[in-house]
């Protein structure tokens, strides 16, 4: 899926912008990366794509739900709601890993990351506008991998904080 960021002006016209903030389309094949980049549109290799994307879910919900807190606010999501959200990151980690999957080498930092660490990292994006209006729209899908995760946490080979990850849905 390309990296693509596009928003309705204030006028209903469509605002796109290809590889925002420049970002790239991961992609799992040489072969779609080549042709991505042939067209103009900034891309990567991932190697292990699924690896990357069991991740990434823990993230995309916070994201998307830190931003539907902050568009109902106006301004910002609150602190409590990211600190919370931060604590489902790391209790969406542990269920990575207690399903036996590793983290993804780009997500290991962030795991080791204090709680307030993470937190902030949301409060602070929360904040951004464009952001937020962005991952506003993704309050479904958030909702879906949480209920995926929390089905999911069934066969865990330890203890999950489940209660951490349900709080994650958008509020």
């Amino acid at each position: 899926m390309p990296f693509i960021q596009a928003q309705l002006d204030g006028e209903g016209r469509v605002k796109a912008i290809i590889g925002a903030a420049g970002r790239k389309t991961l992609l799992g094949d040489q072969q779609w990366v080549d042709l991505f980049d042939g067209a103009g549109l900034p891309a990567a290799l991932e190697p292990d794509m699924p690896l990357w994307l069991r991740s990434h879910a823990p993230l995309c919900v916070a994201f998307e739900s830190v931003s539907v807190a902050a568009m109902r606010r106006g301004s910002g999501a609150s602190w409590r709601e990211a600190l919370m959200l931060a604590r489902g990151v790391h209790a969406a980690f542990g269920l990575l890993k207690a399903l036996g999957y590793a983290l993804h080498p780009s997500k290991r930092g962030l795991d080791r990351t204090p709680t307030w660490g993470v937190a902030a990292m949301l409060w602070s994006m929360s904040r951004n506008r464009g952001f937020r209006e962005l991952l506003a729209t993704g309050r479904a899908e958030a909702d879906a991998i949480v209920s995926t995760m929390v089905a999911a946490a069934a066969r865990a080979s330890m203890p999950v904080r489940i209660e951490d990850i349900e709080a994650m849905k958008p509020f």
